[in-house]
C-alpha cells in the first residue's frame, strides 16, 4: 500500500518517492521541447547573451591556445573585455525578464496568474500525497481525507507561516533598522482604491 509500505530498503523507497515526484512535476508542469544547452532553458536567455558567451568561449579558447608571451598578453586582454560583455548582456537580459514579469503580475489579469500558478503547486502535492497512500482519483477519496492519513499541512500555509516567521523576525528588529524604515514613510499624494480592500 503506497511507498511506504512496499519495502522496508529505504533505497528503494527514496528512488519510488522520485521517481513519483518526477511524473507528477511533468503531468503538472509538462517536458521542455526547448534545445538542449547549458543556459536555453533559462526563462531570461535570449539570442544577444548566446551570441555574448560564444564569443566569451571563443575568446577563451584563443587566450588558452596562445603560445608567445605577447600574444597570450593580448589573448587575456580580449578574454576578459568579451567576460565583462558577457556578465554584462546576462545582467540586462535579466533585468528586462524580472520587469516583464513584475509588469505582467502588476497588469489586470494579475490575480488570474498567481492562482493558476497557486492551483498548479497543489495539484502536484495532491497527486504526490495520493500516491503515498496508494490511492488513485479514481478511488474517489477526499483530498482532506488523504491530507489527514498522510498528517501533512496545506502548501499554502507553510507558505504563509514562513512568511508570518520573517514577519516576526522582522518586527523583533529595532525600530531604527533600515529594514523597518518604510514602516515610518508617508504616502504623499495617493489615494486607495474604490471599494472594500482585497485579501490575498
Amino acid at each position: 500500500m503506497g511507498a511506504w509500505r512496499s519495502s522496508r530498503d529505504a533505497n528503494t523507497m527514496w528512488s519510488m518517492m522520485a521517481d513519483c515526484i518526477r511524473k507528477a512535476a511533468r503531468e503538472v508542469l509538462g517536458i521542455s521541447s526547448g534545445r538542449t544547452g547549458g543556459h536555453n532553458g533559462d526563462w531570461w536567455w535570449n539570442a544577444v547573451v548566446q551570441d555574448k558567451v560564444e564569443a566569451k568561449k571563443a575568446a577563451y579558447l584563443r587566450f588558452v591556445g596562445s603560445s608567445g608571451e605577447q600574444e597570450k598578453r593580448a589573448n587575456s586582454e580580449r578574454y576578459k573585455v568579451s567576460r565583462k560583455e558577457a556578465k554584462m548582456a546576462v545582467m540586462e537580459a535579466k533585468t528586462a525578464a524580472f520587469a516583464r514579469m513584475y509588469e505582467e503580475l502588476g497588469n489586470k489579469g494579475r490575480e488570474k496568474k498567481l492562482f493558476r500558478l497557486a492551483k498548479m503547486m497543489k495539484v502536484a502535492e495532491m497527486r504526490m500525497m495520493r500516491w503515498m497512500c496508494g490511492h488513485t482519483r479514481m478511488d474517489k477519496i477526499r483530498n482532506e481525507d488523504i491530507r489527514e492519513k498522510v498528517g501533512v499541512a496545506p502548501m499554502e500555509d507553510k507558505m504563509r507561516e514562513a512568511r508570518l516567521r520573517w514577519f516576526e523576525h522582522i518586527q523583533r528588529r529595532s525600530i531604527d533598522a533600515p529594514v523597518r524604515r518604510c514602516e515610518q514613510l508617508a504616502m504623499v499624494g495617493t489615494r486607495r482604491g474604490r471599494g472594500r480592500p482585497k485579501n490575498y
